[in-house]
């Protein structure tokens, strides 16, 4: 059953009549946007992961719509979309860039504007949560590109920035594109 908060936070009890574990958190799920919250809870693992499946395929194909109306408005007005912008790809050619910076995703399509490198959806997402005045996320095929931002990721790019914010990590993991959020 879904539950919509606004700015408040909903907590869930953890305990249970044998006094062990609440297995029950297994089965929900929550969906986030920009002023909401919705809790779910499914019957088993398998009817939550089906219902989470379904709304990442809806997410992707709003997108991939927004993406394709982006396009249309292109070629109305004689101008080029913005994945094609030559500016864009030149970021994505950089040395380095071919990778995403935190977790080596191959092909990444996102950036990280404060840190001056490109990091994949699911790096994007963690760096959202870590709140713009530490990275400020921006997609390189769905927002505009202003000539001075381009130029700020074409200074920088995935190598210079993983030298400079990974200097300190020398005996620790990189997390890996499989790994668990």
């Amino acid at each position: 059953t879904p539950n919509s908060t606004n700015n408040s936070t909903t907590s869930k009890s953890t305990s249970n009549t044998n006094g062990g574990d609440d297995d029950g958190d297994e089965n929900v799920f929550i969906i986030v946007s920009l002023d909401k919250q919705w809790f779910f809870e499914a019957q088993s693992n398998e009817e939550r992961d089906e219902w989470v499946q379904a709304i990442e395929q809806q997410i992707l194909f709003s997108l991939q719509n927004i993406e394709s109306s982006k396009a249309a408005r292109a070629g109305k007005t004689g101008g080029t979309t913005i994945a094609d912008s030559a500016s864009v790809q030149a970021i994505k050619h950089i040395p380095g860039n071919g990778f995403c910076a935190d977790c080596d995703q191959l092909n990444p399509t996102w950036a990280s504007l404060n840190l001056g490198a490109l990091i994949c959806m699911d790096c994007a997402s963690l760096h959202r949560n870590l709140g713009t005045h530490l990275s400020r996320v921006r997609s390189l095929e769905l927002d505009e590109w202003p000539p001075e931002l381009v130029q700020v990721m074409r200074s920088i790019g995935n190598k210079l920035a993983n030298t400079i914010w990974e200097v300190n990590t020398k005996n620790r993991v990189k997390p890996q594109p499989n790994a668990s959020s």
